[in-house]
């Protein structure tokens, strides 16, 4: 059975790509999560400066509605991340639990294969210590 070497590669590959997919949507994650927080900061700015001007207070209002609408997106955006980095895991858990199933058929064939060929090898030196022992006697 030759293919598995490349069976192990192949899913090598492919737990690869699940940690690289897995890494992009915590790095999406992390920038919806720094957008909401810019945001927050940027509604803060802007409160100050409405408080210091009262001739600004007029163009507040829709920016305060815009805001809420852009943070509702951003929040749910980070929700639909978030379900999705759940479902990457499980995914990057069972690449990995195969990946490890057959490195370990490879572990436990090398390992038969190693033991036959030291019982072939002990018998042919079997074979020729009693050849050996015959001559002597």
């Amino acid at each position: 059975m030759k293919s598995l070497p490349t069976l192990i590669r192949v899913r090598k590959w492919e737990l690869e790509e699940k940690r690289r997919k897995l890494n992009d949507l915590r790095a999406l994650a992390a920038k919806l999560s720094d957008a909401i927080a810019r945001l927050n900061d940027e509604v803060q700015q802007e409160q100050g400066l409405t408080s210091s001007h009262a001739d600004l207070t007029f163009a507040y209002g829709p920016y305060a509605a815009a805001v809420v609408e852009r943070r509702r997106t951003l929040e749910h955006s980070v929700e639909g991340v978030q379900r999705q980095i759940e479902t990457a895991m499980e995914e990057l858990t069972e690449a990995f639990t195969e990946l490890k199933k057959f490195e370990v058929a490879n572990a436990n064939r090398s390992r038969r294969a190693r033991a036959d060929a030291n019982r072939r090898e002990q018998i042919q030196l079997d074979d020729v210590a009693i050849e050996s022992f015959r001559r002597d006697h």
